[in-house]
């Protein structure tokens, strides 16, 4: 996952291991944060981190109270940092560290074209994004995202990797789905909606 910090919003972006997909997470400055503060604010910070590290902190529990997120640079011995501080009810203080992957040379963003007739966009609220994406089981790699001016479908499977095959031999083992999840949602579920 790739995190751009700039004077005016926080962008977070990845794409799939096929290069198929490509999410970008756009977040505005004044109006999503309570408090936003770059280190230098005529510079955009850049930074990448590995997306299943950052998955504990970013699936926020209904207890969590405050989420704080910033970079360590000067970090301990294992190197710069990202750093996910969840403020919970009680007074609980949750952290986790993650470390920046400093190896990879991808930029991670997806080249595509613009084309009106088939780009949707689509602009949803925090607590509502984060009530449908806990209808999904936390194994799940993938996301299937189906977008139609009438409705938005989400779907996810986990397969069955260890199929035995059965008594006999006679047939090939198949591989069925063990767990298959899908959401629909209604355009009016959306702060806007282009479709």
């Amino acid at each position: 996952m790739h995190v751009e910090a700039g004077p005016r919003k926080l962008v977070m972006r990845t794409l799939n291991a096929s290069r198929s997909a490509f999410v970008a997470l756009s977040m505005d400055a004044t109006t999503f944060f309570e408090s936003y503060e770059v280190g230098d604010d005529r510079q955009q910070q850049r930074l990448q981190v590995k997306l299943k590290a950052c998955l504990a902190a970013v699936r926020l529990p209904a207890s969590v109270e405050r989420c704080t997120m910033r970079a360590d640079a000067q970090a301990a011995p294992g190197g710069a940092r990202l750093v996910f501080e969840l403020e919970c009810r009680l007074g609980a203080l949750k952290r986790y560290t993650v470390p920046l992957d400093e190896h990879s040379a991808d930029v991670g963003k997806a080249v595509y074209r613009r084309d009106p007739a088939t780009c949707s966009r689509l602009v949803i609220g925090a607590k509502r994004l984060a009530e449908c994406l806990g209808n999904f089981h936390t194994e799940n790699d993938e996301l299937e995202l189906s977008v139609t001016p009438e409705q938005v479908r989400l779907r996810a499977h986990i397969d069955d990797a260890d199929a035995v095959p059965p008594a006999g031999g006679r047939q090939p083992a198949r591989s069925a789905p063990q767990l298959h999840t899908e959401l629909t949602l209604d355009p009016r579920d959306f702060d806007a909606y282009e479709c």
